[in-house]
């Protein structure tokens, strides 16, 4: 995942720190915009996110959250959820 080649304009892209992609796209696609609000040409988007495809999903302060959400295990997590 840190070895991703994103590229911008065929170009190596300058990612920010902390790096999370879905965050990126967005931001990228508000920049794009932004800049060509008053050209008066059409603009065609597509934003598609490669979170669920990439093993690192989330920034890791909302994986934090989760971090002992399955130690009881997956039957007292079950369980909880049930009640």
């Amino acid at each position: 995942y840190d070895k991703a080649d994103w590229t911008e304009d065929g170009k190596p892209a300058t990612l920010p720190t902390p790096f999370y992609s879905s965050t990126f796209i967005v931001d990228t696609m508000l920049r794009y915009i932004d800049a060509g609000r008053g050209s008066g040409k059409p603009f065609f988007a597509s934003v598609n996110f490669l979170a669920n495809h990439i093993p690192v999903q989330a920034p890791d302060a909302y994986i934090a959250r989760y971090a002992h959400a399955y130690d009881g295990g997956w039957s007292a997590l079950r369980a909880a959820r049930q009640a």
